[in-house]
């Protein structure tokens, strides 16, 4: 592979008054160029001649983060707590032994639950043949004491 170089060159033209400096660039065509240096960065192809650097590259894809709203921010550390929560709740001694999820069982509250898709659960409530699980995906709403006939 050869490599190349952009070279650049400086002319200096004086007048009466003003001393100009104008920078003359040399590109090179694409076939001419595998790889173009510039820098600790190797650029290749249309990049390499048109002479556009990575870091120009990467400003062009960045997008402009979003501001979250108040009610945002909320629900982002709401679910943070909830996650500390299930986790010191996940490591109780009691929550080795917890029964397997049934929808034709009853729940009680402040128990530990296994349910076969969404993993280890504590009951945080239980009323109305529904019991609401707190598991580490967020807190789920479940049918208890379900009949079938």
């Amino acid at each position: 592979m050869a490599e190349a170089k952009k070279t650049k060159s400086t002319k200096k033209t004086s007048t009466k008054k003003k001393t100009t400096t104008k920078k003359v660039t040399k590109k090179v065509a694409p076939e001419e160029v595998e790889e173009v240096l510039e820098g600790d960065e190797v650029l290749e192809g249309a990049e390499a001649a048109e002479g556009t650097t990575k870091k120009k590259a990467a400003k062009k894809k960045t997008v402009k983060k979003k501001r979250l709203t108040k009610k945002e921010k909320e629900a982002i550390e709401e679910a943070a707590e909830l996650k500390d929560k299930w986790e010191k709740l996940e490591q109780m001694p009691e929550a080795q032994n917890s029964p397997l999820y049934n929808m034709a069982q009853n729940f009680d509250a402040n128990t530990g639950i296994e349910h076969s898709i969404l993993g280890w659960g504590f009951v945080l409530s239980s009323q109305d043949n529904r019991i609401e699980v707190l598991f580490e995906a967020g807190i789920k709403t479940l049918v208890c004491n379900y009949n079938r006939g």
